[in-house]
């Protein structure tokens, strides 16, 4: 079975399209079982995934004989949640923290009261997220995940119909015990931001073609089933922490380029150093992790002068030129930033995650 684990928060506008790319008609076809576990702490989100389920999928509250009574005019007022618990349409979803659904497939002409008459395909279980950071709400989808695949992404990630099963293929060919999707900027390259980002995916994949190790994305990746896998609470990189731990074991990690993940990047200088400390900052993070036995990180200030020409052969304008310029001294200043945050401010989980609020 496949289990698909969504972290997500406040995330209504991409969580469908997130859902949607997983569960795209290619990967149906493959006729697997699989589950989908979300784990959210706000209503918002919670309500949008239910709505395309329930716009593509038979319902049933899990163990019940009676669909759950979600019809498809639902409307969702994302402003005001304190009515949505007494519409009569809900009332069978009697914990609203934590849903279980039997999936089934949406074939037209059927009764949806004669849902034994029809074949299970998959489940879908919400975990309530008590809000104490990503890796947090990770350990509590590891925790009830029950597929020997894991699929892991976010909620503002949107997956290429194909993505799912390119990943597949790739695990049936190498039995990898990781599989890294390819991220690709959504954005348009026509302003510097828009830009920026699609140059630092196209770095990434070039990386990733060309090294004998690399960590995975936490857009998309692929992972077999580690069932005692419980990830640091203060880890800020929870993707790269996975990646060295499976190096650290003898793991091996795969690269499929052709799994495409859209994500949007940061469109300001706020979000983008904000994001970039994060992500950045927790590499140098992980040699506070003996269990990594970490020695070299390819995302270290020394590895990344190797790719110091990159955005200047990148460029294929001259606009494109000025704006890759621009970079250099942007990431010089982030990585003065990331030495104050970690060397001398010594800063937590809790000061160096902040939310990024133009990539929603």
């Amino acid at each position: 079975m496949i289990s698909f684990l969504i972290t997500s928060f406040k995330e209504p506008k991409s969580i469908p399209n997130c859902l949607g790319g997983l569960l795209s008609q290619d990967f149906l076809n493959l006729q697997k079982p699989f589950e989908v576990l979300l784990a959210c702490p706000d209503l918002e989100t919670l309500y949008a995934a239910l709505s395309f389920l329930n716009n593509n999928f038979l319902l049933k509250i899990k163990d019940q004989k009676q669909p759950a009574k979600i019809g498809k005019n639902i409307t969702l007022d994302f402003k005001d949640f304190t009515s949505l618990k007494n519409l009569s349409n809900l009332e069978n979803l009697n914990n609203l923290e934590n849903i279980e659904l039997d999936l089934f497939a949406l074939e037209k002409g059927l009764d949806r009261q004669n849902l034994e008459k029809i074949q299970k395909i998959g489940s879908f279980k919400h975990i309530k997220d008590p809000q104490k950071g990503k890796p947090w709400a990770l350990n509590l989808l590891l925790k009830r995940a029950a597929g020997k695949i894991w699929i892991l992404t976010d909620g503002d990630a949107f997956t290429e119909k194909k993505a799912v099963c390119k990943l597949l293929e790739k695990e049936s060919e190498t039995m990898a015990d990781l599989i890294s999707a390819r991220p690709v900027s959504a954005d348009s390259k026509d302003n510097f931001w828009g830009y920026i980002g699609h140059l630092l995916a196209d770095s990434a994949d070039h990386k990733r073609k060309n090294s004998n190790f690399f960590p995975v994305t936490g857009y998309l990746f692929l992972m077999q089933a580690k069932k005692n896998l419980q990830i640091p609470s203060e880890v800020l990189s929870d993707d790269a922490y996975i990646s060295y731990l499976i190096k650290n074991y003898r793991g091996k990690i795969a690269y499929q380029s052709k799994a495409l993940v859209y994500i949007k990047y940061a469109k300001n200088l706020k979000d983008f150093l904000n994001q970039k400390r994060r992500s950045l900052g927790g590499f140098s993070q992980l040699s506070e992790f003996p269990e990594l036995n970490f020695q070299k990180s390819d995302r270290s200030f020394k590895e990344e002068l190797k790719y110091f020409f990159f955005p200047l052969k990148y460029a294929k304008n001259l606009q494109e030129l000025f704006f890759s310029i621009l970079l250099y001294p942007l990431r010089l200043y982030l990585w003065v930033l990331i030495f104050i945050d970690r060397k001398i401010l010594k800063k937590d989980f809790k000061k160096t995650w902040v939310r990024i609020e133009s990539t929603k």
